[in-house]
């Protein structure tokens, strides 16, 4: 367990990248690519929010790219994983509406 005492603004910025089709992805290059870019945010926001709430302030800005949005041939854990992070920061914003926690 790691301690966090001091989150005022949270950047979730990872990213990794793997080209393959589908068919010829590996399963542990997927498995990695959805750790880093999707995963890793998930922790860092679960343990950074309680502090945020008990201060009554906090930001939380996650970086997707333009694979968030659209897909691009090869790219399906990145495109994935960047989606499921705009997905998880709508969640997160919705979740701490009533707070001075805010997400984009």
């Amino acid at each position: 367990m790691y301690a966090c005492e001091g989150v005022d603004i949270l950047v979730n910025n990872a990213g990794i990248q793997h080209v393959a089709p589908i068919e010829e992805f590996p399963v542990e290059k997927w498995d990695a690519i959805i750790a880093v870019n999707l995963t890793s945010a998930f922790h860092t926001t679960r343990l950074a929010l309680p502090f945020m709430k008990a201060r009554g302030w906090g930001r939380i800005i996650n970086i997707a790219s333009v694979h968030g949005l659209v897909g691009s041939a090869q790219k399906s854990a990145y495109v994935a994983a960047k989606h499921g992070l705009i997905g998880f920061t709508k969640v997160t914003a919705l979740e701490n509406a009533h707070t001075a926690v805010t997400c984009n």
